[in-house]
């Protein structure tokens, strides 16, 4: 018997399936021996489907949690603020920084304090108001 080869795939591992036909072992088309018709159509293949995840993720609101407005703050008067009374600090009370409004109010006499304000000043002016609101005015 001759050596039969997939005219699909040119593979020549086989296996007869029927009265001479045969069943490509790489491909998995089928194909007529050599003194039969013209080979037979491979048949479609298996496509691999990724797995879906078992759950989809939303996005409504109820998995996010809510931020709330809290506070009506204006950049630009924080940014006033730091120019003309930065070195004390005030620009960090209204922004509700205590802490750092202390700190501030401390170290005055260093005039440190007055350099980060208006490097602070600055910063403000600089900023989007989405920004802003979303550091300074939610929670």
């Amino acid at each position: 018997m001759q050596e039969l080869t997939c005219p699909h795939c040119k593979g020549n591992k086989y296996t007869m399936i029927a009265n001479n036909t045969f069943l490509c072992a790489y491909c998995g088309s089928t194909f007529q021996g050599p003194s039969a018709q013209p080979p037979i159509q491979p048949q479609p293949q298996y496509q691999y489907q990724q797995p879906q995840p078992m759950y989809q993720p939303m996005m409504a609101p109820a998995y996010q949690q809510q931020r709330v407005k809290l506070h009506d703050r204006d950049k630009t008067i924080a940014a006033l603020l730091a120019f003309f009374v930065g070195g004390l600090g005030i620009h960090k009370f209204y922004l509700g920084e205590t802490g750092l409004g202390v700190l501030y109010l401390i170290f005055c006499w260093t005039f440190i304090p007055t350099i980060i304000a208006f490097i602070e000043m600055i910063i403000f002016l600089t900023m989007t108001n989405e920004s802003f609101d979303e550091k300074y005015n939610y929670r």
